[in-house]
């Protein structure tokens, strides 16, 4: 269990990394794309292409980010109706079908991938599969997140019901 932790835990620190990252480079393309178009009378062609490629892999990785900290959005009145181990088990449930729409997602992904080595961005000239190639790691990353936060609640007892919510612990 302890490697399993230090792997989730690596995997949080580079998507929040990579977010990061990816937001400030989205921050600095638009910067100069507003400077370009005043001062030159004309932006780069393709800044507008990236930015959107680079919002898409930011929230795919902010996806992964949000699975171990279990924020993803839910409907959680069932949850707030139980108490104790009907409450988990139907915490259990929701994760394994998240897991196993995850997983499906990833091979399905793969799919877009093999496509869009066949296509090429307009702008940028890019192969599309580098584009799409997020779609396979992120829903990979987040079923390891979801597998590591199931393996969380079946291991930790609670003290508080404010300690059910939030980023699993080791």
């Amino acid at each position: 269990m302890k490697l399993f932790c230090v792997i989730s835990d690596g995997i949080q620190r580079v998507c929040n990394v990579l977010a990061a990252s990816i937001l400030g480079l989205i921050t600095v393309i638009y910067f100069t794309n507003i400077v370009q178009r005043y001062v030159v009378g004309q932006g780069f062609h393709g800044n507008e292409e990236l930015t959107r490629y680079g919002t898409i892999w930011m929230v795919f990785i902010c996806g992964v980010i949000l699975t171990k900290q279990d924020e993803h959005l839910n409907v959680s009145i069932l949850e707030g109706l139980l108490k104790g181990v009907p409450h988990k088990i139907v915490k259990l449930i929701q994760r394994f079908i998240m897991l196993v729409f995850y997983v499906i997602m990833a091979y399905i992904s793969f799919g877009f991938v093999k496509v869009g080595a066949r296509q090429v961005s307009p702008n940028l000239s890019v192969p599309m599969n580098y584009v799409y190639l997020i779609f396979p790691i992120c829903f990979i990353l987040m079923a390891v997140q979801v597998i590591f936060v199931m393996l969380t609640d079946l291991t930790a007892t609670p003290q508080s019901p404010d300690e059910e919510r939030g980023e699993a612990e080791c």
